[in-house]
């Protein structure tokens, strides 16, 4: 089943995601503080959460096995099962960055439809003011700091090995782990407005 990494992986972030938050909440709670709190639950959750994913979409069999001794596990290298898990060859981290972008894109660029809607006509507002601002900063942080950075990591990962003739990059494991952190903070984006906007 191609896609169970990204299952294992998202399953795996929800429980680190409530397990971290219990965490939070239990502390602040002996501190003598309101648990539930929603700043540092939430932070000490994504933390959790952003572990639990990227132990669930890879991470362990590939690399952290080996930190206990264990010996690894190899991933697939042929079919295309290989795009939705952790691995450590450029040319598909490279497209993963790529596909990455692609997706980021469109979804900044939805934002930036919405926002141009919003201006066609001065008197009537849609999105109301708040709303307006929380899409613009969404927009700016999505196509700028996100989609910028990950067409160049994309590029780079495919093009960069094969024009210097290398085999691969200095830290392969190292270059899949930067990959497999953008998509939690893309969710992390998105989670943005429910959590009061930027």
């Amino acid at each position: 089943m191609p896609f169970l990494p990204l299952l294992k992986g998202a399953t795996l972030g929800v429980v680190g995601f409530l397990a971290g938050s219990g965490l939070a909440a239990g502390l602040r709670s002996l501190m003598g503080l309101e648990p539930w709190a929603a700043e540092p639950v939430v932070v000490v959750g994504y933390a959790f959460g952003l572990i639990g994913w990227l132990l669930g979409v890879g991470l362990w069999d590939t690399w952290a096995r080996e930190w206990v001794g264990l010996a690894p596990r190899e991933a697939p290298t042929t079919g295309w099962a290989r795009y939705f898990r952790f691995t450590t060859d450029h040319k598909v981290i490279g497209l993963q960055y790529l596909v990455t972008f692609i997706v980021l894109l469109l979804l900044g660029g939805a934002v930036a439809v919405l926002m141009r809607v919003e201006l066609i006509d001065p008197a009537s507002t849609f999105m109301g003011v708040n709303n307006f601002n929380t899409a613009m900063s969404f927009h700016g942080i999505t196509m700028v700091a996100v989609a910028v950075a990950t067409i160049l990591g994309g590029f780079a990962n495919f093009l960069v090995p094969l024009h210097i003739g290398a085999e691969d990059v200095a830290f392969p494991r190292v270059n899949a782990l930067s990959y497999w952190i953008i998509p939690p903070v893309a969710v992390l984006l998105l989670a943005g407005p429910l959590m009061g906007g930027y």
